[in-house]
């Protein structure tokens, strides 16, 4: 690709040449004639549409699960959650062998690579959190999880400043076909940096309906105790879908 050179590089369109600015300089490069109408209509490009489909696809339930979790764990990603998790779920959706390209879906059978995605990338739930916990879904659609034997000080990876914790368990309901999601949220309170065992038994009520996906994340958050206020920190916080 040429490179401008000179002064005052150019930015824009100028006859047949586009000027742009990229992370390698100022380059310019000749307008092709590829355009909206005809990659949405000519027969050589239905792979290209296909593939557009379940991309698009992809982006929406990365923003659904994302803003959805964030309401409960605002520290649940980074500054690169969304295009990392949009590129799993690309994945999942090509998983599926029950529709024909371009109509493929998330199904729940193909979502078990989110329990290995990390959403903050630098602070990994298994970081963070070592406690055995169990997990199961009630026919009242009641999800559990339990911690029957938690040693805060023990069992949670602790900053230096940090003298409290908390753990969240955040249940999921999603139908992703009709871009809709619901939640429920339930939470240790403040845990002291203390070898006392404890039991922890955490329950987010879910809806039972035909085609929700269900899932289930924890998140643990670190605090500093000031003089009897509690600051939340950055290090340390961590987020990851368990089930």
């Amino acid at each position: 690709m040429p490179k401008q050179t000179g002064d005052f590089p150019l930015i824009g369109s100028f006859g047949d040449f586009v000027f742009y600015k990229t992370k390698h300089g100022n380059l310019v490069r000749r307008k092709g004639n590829l355009n909206k109408e005809r990659v949405s209509t000519e027969a050589v490009f239905e792979g290209s549409r296909k593939a557009s489909s379940e991309f698009g696809r992809a982006a929406s339930a990365s923003g659904l699960l994302r803003n959805e979790f964030k309401k409960h764990c605002p520290y649940a990603g980074d500054g690169e959650t969304h295009a990392r998790l949009s590129k799993l779920l690309g994945d999942i959706i090509r998983a599926d062998t029950k529709h024909a390209k371009g109509e493929r879906l998330i199904l729940a059978e193909n979502i078990g690579p989110l329990k290995t995605f990390e959403w903050v990338r630098e602070y990994p739930l298994s970081r963070s959190l070592w406690v055995q916990c169990g997990g199961s879904l009630g026919a009242d659609g009641v999800l559990t999880i339990t911690m029957p034997n938690l040693q805060p000080k023990r069992d949670l990876g602790w900053p230096l400043q940090a003298t409290h914790a908390e753990i969240k368990v955040v249940g999921i309901a999603a139908d992703f076909p009709n871009k809709k999601v619901s939640s429920a949220v339930a939470t240790t309170g403040l845990l002291m940096k203390s070898n006392v065992t404890i039991s922890k038994t955490l329950e987010c009520p879910l809806p039972q309906e035909e085609g929700l996906i269900l899932m289930a994340g924890i998140g643990v958050q670190f605090f500093e105790d000031k003089a009897g206020k509690m600051e939340s920190l950055i290090e340390g916080a961590s987020f990851g879908v368990v089930g």
